[in-house]
């Protein structure tokens, strides 16, 4: 995935939006390109709302992970003029491509 998309090298910026319990999120962006990358790690699922304007008006999509499972992941990330809102199962992570 890094080598096919900017945002996910070294040269993209990286900020965090949520640092909880057991669950972190946080937004790669580089030329144009956006990523929400999600990781929980406790055994239970997370339901993770955050504020993100840069979604607004952007298609999101799960990214597939080498060696993880989709099928905990493929529950569309809900967005409402900026706010999204993002299931992540426990012991697994997501990565969502916010593209134009």
């Amino acid at each position: 995935m890094r080598h096919a998309h900017p945002a996910q090298r070294s040269e993209g910026t990286v900020e965090t939006l949520v640092a909880r319990g057991m669950t972190h999120v946080h937004v790669r962006r580089r030329a144009g390109e956006l990523f929400i990358v999600a990781v929980n790690a406790g055994e239970d699922s997370a339901v993770v709302d955050m504020d993100l304007p840069d979604v607004d008006g952007r298609s999101l999509r799960p990214e597939p992970l080498p060696g993880w499972d989709l099928a905990g992941g493929t529950t569309r990330a809900e967005v409402w003029g900026g706010h999204v809102t993002l299931p992540v199962v426990g012991r697994q992570g997501r990565v969502i491509h916010a593209s134009i």
